[in-house]
């Protein structure tokens, strides 16, 4: 019986601790794919159209 009481309390705590991390979880992989967006756009440079083949406009010209 003290096994099955230590394993309900344990699943207890994990479960009450993870929704406690998963909090806002979400906006902080949408600031970090943002964050990553515009550090690329600032080395690189704003992006050019693609075309179906994969080429940009300009280098299918």
């Amino acid at each position: 019986m003290q096994v099955v009481t230590r394993l309900i309390l344990a699943t207890l705590l994990a479960s009450s601790s993870l929704s406690a991390l998963a909090e806002d979880g979400a906006q902080r992989s949408q600031q970090a794919v943002a964050k990553f967006r515009a550090e690329q756009q600032r080395i690189h440079g704003p992006s050019q159209p693609q075309t179906a083949a994969g080429q940009t406009e300009a280098a299918g010209q």
